[in-house]
């Protein structure tokens, strides 16, 4: 009969036709049985004002919540309703995202692993995770009666009565109450380290939540002060440990700079205990990486990685290295505690048993270790990186690895063939195209630069570009931007580039088929490849790798190699590398059908080009000039020497008798 404006702005009606609307089709269907019963109530009990909530539906269809208030009254002679209509929408929001945020609190101390408690400003406790929750069940009820019904502020009062012993929380509980008002007024988590409770030692922490919660949990570390206590109290008892530990261990001061270290670690690396300390520890890493060291200065755990550490002699040796920082009773960081287990002969050993040497590139030759510790140093800078070898060799595994080992490791790892694309496409599948660049482009299209965004980008056989490709690739090194095809609106990009080569690229400058500028932008870090034929004593290792592959492509059974064939195999140049070798193997091991792989199942080339590779060498006659080259090479060992010449070395021994050089 009567409507305000407000209400008219809440349903979206005009006046008249809200004179025309039955009051209860404006209530949600779920509502209106209610409704309509609070009404009928009203008007035959003519009660006082009632509150009640419901939900509205608007002229636009949108269902809102109100909170009614009805009267019964008189209007104009009748009896009638007057009704007080509030838009509670947002309340119902509001409550509903606390809902929602006080279950995300609830799972989120659940997932803690330590006694962890949700507490409200004025010291309520919320809500408590499982471990809290058994850590009070035993020292009384508190716990077990509801922690939301205690005031935390009472909490050592009511557990010296619930418990005969009277343990109190903390040895100081008001200090505690100050550190979490401090946290809350100051908005930034608080610390108490120490702290005697429940018959240990605990750090405690208070975390603002928000304006009027925190998070107080604590951390047992009875044990890990006890065994710093010792250390600290008695410095024969800790030699006599160290010294008997089967790790080495290091000793840092903060600066990283070598205070202490045990009998093992002495042993391990092959320099006195006198010779180590006052050095620093990153000069024995041999890639310099602390990264383990600075997270154990924030973190109260061992942190684990692996390093390779250099011997006295220069040799490497393959270590995996537990770090924990040493802080005082304060929590200052003093140093670090720094543990050593030599694990090369183990590495040495699954690589053999498993064909796999380092980031799935396979070697055990000194030239692979010595590529396997280049990628190690190049993968932590940002410089870019020319890949040379044969073609074959495994310049992409190389790239790969460089990009695993790298900070863009997440990012992606996007190659490009650059001799397989025609020179119509190259430029489009490098930087894009935007629709209707050329016939063809139907639509926007990105490029392997714009791909590789944040990643590493691999451009092999960058030998093979014209000039005019040389050209744009050089803009997009120097200033790291470039337009699509077609398009006028420079993209920058951050990326990392990494190209290969099996051409002499210096040759190809001189004869104007490379530029220069471009080469000295690509080749800020050259990286080669050795070749199969540098590296003979990886092929049992190869060819063990593909037999296994080979038999797991077939599900049949892995067979074996005869000496004679691994002997054919090493006596090849192999020209095209580690690519020919895996096609070798994969057909030997078809036509072996899992049976040792003989000389007969090899390609009739392999075994020809051995075989007077191999009568070639016995024919040629030894002279003093080649004996002296072998005996410089081999540091005077004629074992190796004669190895080296093909010959045996009792021919070695005769022909020295006979010049009368036997010294």
């Amino acid at each position: 009969m009567f409507s305000n404006p407000a209400l008219r702005k809440i349903v979206g009606l005009t006046e008249e036709e809200v004179l025309e609307t039955n009051y209860f089709d404006l209530v949600d269907p779920r509502d209106r049985g209610a409704v309509r019963r609070k009404a009928i109530g009203l008007m035959k009990a003519r009660s006082s004002p009632d509150g009640f909530e419901f939900r509205m539906v608007t002229a636009t269809g949108e269902i809102r919540w109100m909170h009614l208030l009805a009267t019964a009254i008189y209007y104009q002679g009748k009896p009638a309703i007057l009704a007080n209509i509030l838009d509670i929408q947002e309340r119902k929001q509001a409550e509903k995202l606390q809902r929602e945020r006080s279950r995300l609190q609830k799972t989120l101390i659940d997932t803690l692993p330590y006694p962890a408690m949700l507490v409200r400003r004025d010291r309520i406790i919320l809500a408590a995770n499982l471990p809290a929750l058994n850590l009070g069940a035993r020292i009384g009820d508190f716990c077990n009666n509801g922690f939301g019904r205690h005031a935390i502020g009472s909490v050592s009062a009511e557990l010296v009565q619930c418990n005969a012993a009277g343990t109190a929380f903390t040895k100081n509980i008001k200090c505690g109450f100050c550190l979490a008002d401090q946290a809350m007024e100051t908005k930034k988590p608080q610390v108490s380290k120490e702290m005697e409770a429940f018959g240990g030692i605990w750090d405690l922490f208070w975390i603002p939540v928000d304006q009027e919660t925190y998070l107080h949990y604590g951390i047992d570390v009875t044990e890990q002060r006890r065994i710093e206590r010792t250390v600290r109290n008695s410095e024969e008892r800790y030699r006599l440990i160290t010294d008997t530990m089967n790790d080495g261990l290091s000793i840092q001061n903060r600066a990283g700079i070598i205070t202490q270290v045990n009998r093992r670690f002495c042993d391990l690396i092959g320099f006195t205990r006198m010779e180590l300390i006052g050095r620093p520890l990153a000069d024995l890493l041999f890639d310099r990486d602390e990264s383990a060291i600075d997270t154990a200065s924030v973190q109260s755990k061992f942190t684990t990685s692996t390093a390779f550490l250099h011997h006295k002699d220069g040799h490497m040796i393959d270590v995996s290295v537990k770090i924990e920082s040493l802080r005082d009773d304060h929590g200052n960081l003093k140093g670090h505690f720094a543990f050593f287990s030599d694990v090369t002969e183990l590495n040495r050993l699954r690589r053999h048993s498993s064909s796999h040497g380092f980031e799935n590139i396979i070697g055990d030759d000194v030239s692979m270790r010595r590529l396997f510790a280049d990628i190690i140093d190049v993968a932590t800078c940002e410089f870019p990186v020319l890949i040379q070898g044969e073609t074959g060799a495994g310049k992409e595994l190389v790239a790969q690895a460089i990009h695993k080992r790298s900070q863009r490791k997440d990012q992606m790892f996007v190659p490009v063939h650059c001799a397989a694309l025609p020179e119509g496409l190259l430029e489009s599948e490098l930087f894009g195209h935007v629709k209707g660049a050329f016939t063809g482009a139907i639509r926007d299209k990105k490029g392997r630069f714009e791909l590789a965004h944040g990643g590493t980008i691999f451009l092999d056989e960058i030998g093979e570009l014209s000039i005019a490709m040389q050209v744009k690739l050089l803009r997009i090194l120097q200033e790291g931007i470039f337009e699509r095809v077609g398009d006028h609106h420079t993209t920058h990009v951050d990326v990392r580039v990494v190209s290969a080569t099996n051409k002499d690229l210096e040759r190809e400058m001189t004869e104007g088929r490379f530029r220069r500028d471009l080469y000295y932008r690509l080749c800020v870090i050259p990286i080669l490849v050795p070749p199969l034929r540098k590296r003979k004593h990886d092929i049992f290792l190869l060819a063990d790798h593909f037999i296994s592959s080979a038999a797991n492509h077939s599900a049949g059974r892995k067979p074996n190699i005869s000496n004679e064939t691994l002997r054919l195999l090493r006596s090849y140049d192999w020209p095209g590398n580690v690519r020919e070798l895996k096609n070798v193997i994969y057909s030997a091991s078809v036509k072996s059908k899992g049976n040792p792989i003989q000389p007969r199942h090899l390609p009739a080339a392999i075994v020809s080009r051995s075989t007077h590779s191999t009568h070639r060498r016995r024919r040629r006659k030894l002279d003093h000039a080649r004996l002296q080259d072998a005996l410089r090479r081999t540091g005077g060992n004629k074992r190796q020497a004669a190895r080296l010449l093909g010959v045996h070395r009792s021919t070695l021994y005769r022909f020295l008798a006979a010049t009368g050089r036997e010294d």
